[in-house]
């Protein structure tokens, strides 16, 4: 599977942006899902921690509190959009924003519906 990284106008990769800042034992966890994802493809969601947000928009959950947003276009490619660390009990309103934001000029780029 083809995992696809969010980047920013300037070209800043946010999601391994987020990874490089995490500790040491957390980030070789988030590392080491991202291989997973490109090995095994869909079947690896399957048994990693994940949750549906909104519409196609599901996170990665890994360390206790650290998550992966992303959205699958097809059995080919998965798009992570964003990345960060849960404060509280649900996902922030503003860290969803930033998410749905990044979809929506996603599916300008791929002519796809996700949300």
């Amino acid at each position: 599977m083809k995992v696809h990284h969010y980047h920013t106008s300037g070209g800043k990769d946010v999601i391994f942006e987020f990874i490089d800042g995490l500790p040491k034992s957390e980030r070789a966890e988030a590392l080491a899902i991202l291989e997973r994802l490109e090995e095994e493809g869909l079947s690896a969601l399957e048994v990693l921690n994940t949750r549906q947000l909104i519409g196609k928009l599901w996170e990665i959950k890994f360390a206790k509190s650290n998550r992966i947003m992303y959205v699958v276009a097809d059995k080919d490619n998965i798009y992570l959009v964003h990345a960060c660390k849960k404060q509280k009990l649900k996902a922030e309103k503003f860290e969803l924003a930033k998410a749905k934001k990044r979809i929506k000029a996603l599916e300008k780029e791929l002519g796809k519906k996700f949300i």
